[in-house]
């Protein structure tokens, strides 16, 4: 009961917004979208799915680790994803390509959650980028997101095909 009620409390709290089954802030709504349309579907979850922008130590505490950046919880009725607070402030004031990374993590997430792509693809490419959106560390170096954006739809491929 305590976590449903901090769930809504925090949602409440970032302005959210609720959309066929989906509870999020209303600024990630459109990573969403974009991510349904890629991926060609109609509905991102058979139950609610609920994005929650949330301090940090909340993602450590419910992933139990320390490497967690972010964190895709199923459930029998609710999928939830958890973003950082701290670093969603922080790319968006100090970081090249902010939308890139935010698009990043948030696929990241919604492959694990909606796409049911629960395991990391760590494969490195030839020039030493990753192979996939689904690996295991944030792609937030200049040359990483670089990369991302003039090669997006090789990146947006293979998300489309771990479904």
């Amino acid at each position: 009961m305590k976590k449903i009620l901090l769930t809504f409390i925090l949602l409440i709290l970032v302005g959210c917004g609720q959309e066929q089954g989906i509870e999020a802030s209303k600024g990630i709504f459109p990573y969403i979208e974009n991510f349904k349309r890629e991926m060609g579907i109609k509905e991102i979850s058979d139950h609610i799915l609920t994005v929650i922008i949330t301090p940090l130590e909340n993602i450590k505490k419910a992933s139990k680790s320390d490497e967690a950046l972010a964190i895709c919880m199923k459930g029998n009725y609710r999928d939830t994803v958890m973003i950082p607070e701290e670093w969603l402030s922080y790319v968006i004031k100090n970081s090249y390509f902010a939308e890139y990374r935010i698009e990043l993590l948030i696929y990241h997430e919604l492959g694990h959650c909606s796409l049911n792509y629960m395991d990391h693809d760590d494969r490195m490419l030839s020039n030493g980028h990753p192979a996939s959106i689904m690996n295991s560390y944030e792609m937030g170096s200049y040359e990483d997101l670089e990369y991302y954006k003039n090669n997006r739809e090789y990146y947006i491929n293979d998300l489309r095909s771990k479904k």
